[in-house]
């Protein structure tokens, strides 16, 4: 029998999470090398069994563990949460939590979603974050990763990239303008593939996060009001309840749509197990918010 207190409930989910994202990296290349090889400098390819300067590959890193990096940013957000539910600064970050738990996982793993703009969404996903990042070596990765994959991009991205292509290989600093205008593109994509995507039946009814997307905002811009309330502790009961409400959603939702390529049985039956007693914590939480 499972514990269905919100919080012991949810630690195990997070768990499963963790758990689900060291099955996906025990399967690709990057977590995969001989430690001799690698500090020689040299990286293995596990399926033509080759080996080959690691210098040569290592701006793809970003783009074929995209998966792994987007649930390892997930993880930390949701591991520091569940930590201090009630701090004030909480609701500073459940927005992007929220983010990643819906609109990135949805692009990468959705049954809904094809192959072609998984990767094309991993691709446009990975350039932009090397690009937002300043140093040295990130823009190397960007030009590097670009040159190599630039044909899997659409006419309209593609050109803004290649804008950006221009300023760097000239040494210039890219426009913040310019990174606004990708990150419209990739915001405009993701509406796109949220309009394709069947929400889980269990979380129908469940995933109303706009009053939070309200505060959020009011928060991001000042709002001395909105900051009172976020961090006065008379409120917060109430915004642990939106902490463990953000990962039971988010959380189910990343178990539901990477079940489907999970391939060890033991994990499948934890993710099965979770997902049948997903419904008593939420009703606790409902408890507890009418209780407020």
């Amino acid at each position: 029998m499972m514990d269905t207190t919100p919080e012991n409930y949810l630690k195990e989910l997070l768990n499963c999470v963790i758990a689900i994202n060291k099955h996906f990296t025990s399967k690709n290349d990057w977590n995969n090398q001989n430690k001799l090889e690698f500090t020689q400098g040299l990286f293995r390819r596990r399926e033509a069994s080759i080996l080959i300067p690691y210098k040569s590959v290592k701006h793809r890193v970003q783009f074929e563990c995209h998966e792994q990096i987007v649930l390892d940013g997930y993880i930390r957000l949701a591991k520091q949460l569940l930590e201090k539910p009630e701090d004030p600064l909480a609701i500073f970050v459940l927005r992007v939590l929220y983010e990643i738990g819906f609109d990135k996982i949805d692009a990468l793993f959705a049954q809904e979603i094809s192959h072609e703009e998984k990767q094309e969404f991993k691709l446009i996903d990975s350039l932009s974050d090397l690009l937002g990042i300043t140093g040295d070596e990130y823009r190397e990765n960007f030009l590097a990763l670009l040159n190599e994959e630039r044909e899997i991009l659409n006419s309209n991205i593609r050109k803004l990239f290649e804008e950006a292509e221009v300023i760097l290989k000239n040494n210039s600093e890219i426009k913040l303008s310019l990174l606004k205008r990708i990150r419209r593109y990739i915001n405009s994509q993701l509406k796109e593939f949220s309009r394709k995507i069947t929400l889980p039946v269990i979380l129908k009814g469940k995933t109303n996060f706009e009053p939070l997307n309200i505060t959020f905002s009011h928060l991001l811009h000042g709002n001395p009001i909105a900051i009172k309330v976020a961090i006065d502790p008379e409120f917060s009961q109430m915004h642990g309840n939106w902490v463990l409400a953000t990962i039971w959603n988010t959380g189910l939702n990343i178990l539901i749509r990477t079940k489907n390529v999970i391939t060890d049985q033991s994990l499948q039956k934890r993710v099965e197990e979770l997902l049948q007693y997903a419904e008593p914590v939420w009703e606790e939480l409902q408890k507890r918010r009418l209780l407020r």
